[in-house]
């Protein structure tokens, strides 16, 4: 299909068409299905409007005068970075600092890489790349602060990114595509959500950049003249690509194929061939020796595809089409780290892409290119489109060639503004993209933070304390984490772990755990009573339960005696243990690293044994541990670690209402009934133990359960 672009006024139109294809499909008022109909028949429409009425004349140019090419005042070029780079600290002075979502994953790592560095490659279920991890471990080692650790590697990538897309912008690109590159890339919703979070996930655009600047760099002086040392670090920089993100093999892929395009019709030069090949070898050899090392690497891929069998067709299908949509629009399935208020582009930009689809479409020096380009934006979508959920960040390397392709059809749009106002017009535009981007960056981290007020809350009183009595012992993990929206998704206590770590005397090395004078105890309220006597001094807390936090949080402070020494070491020693079995549970990736963890679990400390708080909290995080390998085939496990846990430690009620609970789901009403019961009498206000009651009784009717027990 060709379209007519050496027409003013029709450009304006198609403009016009698209943008406000791409604003109404943008709008919540509509069902997410007239958002997805919206945007399919006004973007089919915009360029079926756009196709030629009358035969183009021979020898004509379809796609009018090339781009702007005065050149930009400076500054121009500094006010656009100096917005980018605000916007990417936007984080660390607008809110609250503290760790978001996924990134109790980065926390809980580094904390591991701070008391005990290791050159372990992969990590989490994931198995993602280090890079990240030991940047915010020396980070944090380095100055001593969690903050600053969480929030400087995540600024230094997405600020490091911008200033190459300026680089490549100023060196390679005519003036006003450059310019609108950049600016759309320091403006942008989605580089600056997407890079600004500690998360391994937000490296691959920092190392696409490094490659076009390195593959420009190389070719340069042509392929036969070409200097070997460029191609060697384009190489070297395309194999430690591996080392970033899991999706990068793809970007790994399109950038062989954009080269060997380049190079062929300039014939074979084995010199640079072997440059290359040596730079990518010493880079990504240590990867291919790591994932041969780590027992299966690549079954976590298996585990989240298309392919895996327990997701049904329709959901897979309908995230796959999403993957697509949220670019533009939105989403219909449940997202993650996906686009709040309309897509990753904005109405204004995303009109922009399709005008540089069409512009590079119709170009006759890109003729030869058309099918490497509509392949490399499949290869790209293939993370995603191979997968059962939608986890924005598989697709994260279509960024730069999105905003790429936007910056063109701006700046081909441009060439037909009058040069009188062009400025003023192209000044208003980029406001009107901080604008709405803005906003909405602002609207997504505040309901980010928003649900962390509660442990924030915390930590701000254990401070208080520290600065006043010094530091002491902070025990954060006998708190299971039974309500992961409190602004995270792994342990919401690991979270609080790394943010006490410079006063917490029971894990920090630096200081001395008998010097501690106080120490600080998260855990359910209802070990409070049992625990009161044996801590007469205790101060026993419940924080109030803000938007997202948790009902069942309670924080002892116990000042500390003689009497309580030997048993809040082996509390220490406990709390250290449960730690470590949580990072385990968290590197579940394959079945070595499960058995692993397995038996890491299986043989906790002897003063496990010697006490029943000890007893409780192991009972309850190994019964999770079960369930997280599997209920169906760990239900006797799990079962049995909650039965230890109330006969062997104190009865807590929450404990017996699970294990009540797991009784009643297999049938076995008497013995349900039974700890059921225990359950409502050791807290006779709780409704959903009551409710659970009247369950069974309706459930049980007519039915002795399974052999009657």
């Amino acid at each position: 299909m060709t379209f007519r672009f050496n027409n003013p006024r029709r450009h304006f139109v198609f403009f016009s068409l698209l943008f406000l294809t791409h604003l109404l499909a943008s709008l919540p008022v509509f069902p997410a299905a007239a958002r997805q109909g919206i945007w399919i028949l006004g973007l089919l429409g915009s360029f079926l409007w756009m196709r030629p009425r009358e035969r183009a004349v021979p020898g004509g140019d379809a796609t009018g005068s090339p781009p702007e090419s005065r050149p930009i005042p400076l500054g121009a070029w500094v006010l656009v970075l100096a917005a980018g780079l605000l916007l990417r600290s936007f984080r660390s002075w607008a809110f609250p600092p503290w760790p978001l979502l996924d990134e109790a994953s980065t926390v809980q790592a580094a904390l591991g890489l701070y008391k005990q560095w290791s050159w372990r490659f992969f990590y989490f279920d994931g198995q993602d790349p280090p890079l990240l991890l030991w940047a915010t471990a020396f980070i944090w080692k380095a100055t001593g602060s969690f903050f600053t650790a969480l929030l400087l590697p995540p600024f230094l990538v997405a600020g490091l990114t911008l200033l190459l897309v300026f680089g490549f912008s100023r060196r390679f690109l005519p003036p006003l595509p450059g310019f609108l590159f950049t600016a759309f890339f320091a403006l942008g919703y989605w580089p600056v959500y997407h890079q600004g979070i500690a998360l391994t996930n937000i490296l691959p655009p920092l190392w696409e950049m490094g490659v076009l600047i390195l593959a420009a760099q190389a070719l340069e002086k042509g392929w036969a003249q070409g200097e070997l040392g460029w191609f060697f670090l384009l190489g070297a920089w395309t194999g430690l690509g591996y080392w970033t993100y899991t999706s990068w093999p793809v970007v790994a892929a399109g950038s062989l194929g954009a080269l060997w395009l380049a190079l062929r019709p300039r014939g074979w030069n084995p010199r640079m061939t072997l440059a290359w090949g040596a730079g990518f070898a010493a880079t990504w050899f240590y990867f291919w020796i790591a994932a041969a090392q780590s027992g299966g690497y690549g079954t976590h891929l298996a585990g989240y595809s298309a392919f895996h069998g327990f997701v049904s067709a329709k959901t897979v299908l309908l995230s796959s089409l999403d993957y697509l949509n949220c670019l533009f629009w939105g989403y219909h399935s449940q997202g993650i780290y996906a686009p709040s208020g309309g897509g990753f582009l904005n109405p204004l930009v995303a009109a922009f892409f399709w005008m540089g689809v069409g512009e590079v479409w119709n170009a006759p020096a890109s003729r030869a290119w058309r099918g490497w380009l509509a392949g490399l934006f499949g290869l790209f979508l293939l993370p995603g489109l191979l997968s059962q959920n939608l986890e924005c960040f598989r697709i994260i390397q279509l960024m730069i060639p999105c905003l790429g392709l936007a910056a063109w059809g701006a700046a081909r749009l441009g060439t037909e503004l009058p040069p009188r106002g062009r400025g003023a017009v192209w000044a208003a535009a980029l406001a009107l993209c901080l604008g709405w981007d803005g906003v909405r960056w602002r609207d997504t981290l505040a309901a980010w933070v928003e649900p962390t007020g509660q442990i924030r809350a915390v930590y701000g009183v254990l401070e208080n304390v520290a600065r006043d009595r010094g530091p002491g012992i902070i025990l954060t993990q006998f708190k299971d984490p039974n309500h992961p929206e409190q602004g995270l998704t792994v342990h919401p206590e690991e979270n609080l772990a790394g943010a006490v770590f410079g006063f917490n005397a029971g894990e920090n090395p630096r200081l001395d755990l008998h010097q501690a004078r106080w120490a600080a105890l998260l855990l359910h309220p209802d070990a409070i009573p049992f625990l009161r006597e044996s801590f007469p001094g205790a101060q026993w807390w419940q924080p109030p339960v803000l938007t997202g936090g948790d009902p069942h949080l309670a924080v002892g402070l116990i000042p500390i005696t003689l009497q309580e020494t030997g048993r809040l070491e082996k509390w220490v020693e406990t709390d250290r243990w449960l730690q470590e079995g949580c990072e385990k549970i968290l590197n579940v990736a394959n079945a070595q690293t499960g058995r692993e963890a397995l038996q890491y679990w299986q043989n906790p400390p002897p003063a496990v044994a010697e006490d029943p708080f000890l007893q409780d909290g192991y009972g309850e995080q190994l019964s999770e541990f079960y369930y997280y390998k599997g209920f169906e085939s760990n239900y006797g496990l799990q079962a049995g670690a909650l039965r230890n846990a109330v006969t062997r430690g104190y009865p807590l009620p929450h404990l017996e209402y699970d294990l009540g609970c797991l009784l009643l789901r297999k049938g076995f009403y008497p013995r349900a009934r039974k700890y059921l019961e225990a359950a409502l009498h050791g807290d006779p206000g709780n409704g959903d133990y009551a409710h659970a009651l009247k369950v069974l009784e309706q459930e049980s009717k007519g039915s002795r359960g399974k052999n009657g027990r």
